[in-house]
């Protein structure tokens, strides 16, 4: 079997448990103050894919740890 390493909008959103929408509107409102920056994306003309790489690095970023 072929593991996909780049994901498309709906399947990085289904694996990071976000919408859809909080993909585009970060994509197109870039790093807002007190809103999660996008996580990092490949565009190749109207192609948007996501890296799983990428995506797992943007979780490890905003993990928080309790003690």
């Amino acid at each position: 079997t072929t593991t996909t390493r780049l994901l498309t909008e709906p399947q990085a959103a289904c694996y990071l448990g976000v919408s859809r929408q909080f993909l585009r509107k970060s994509r197109i409102d870039g790093n807002r103050a007190n809103h999660a920056p996008a996580p990092p994306y490949i565009r190749a003309g109207r192609m948007i894919r996501y890296d799983i790489a990428d995506l797992d690095a943007w979780i490890a970023t905003h993990r928080k740890e309790v003690m």
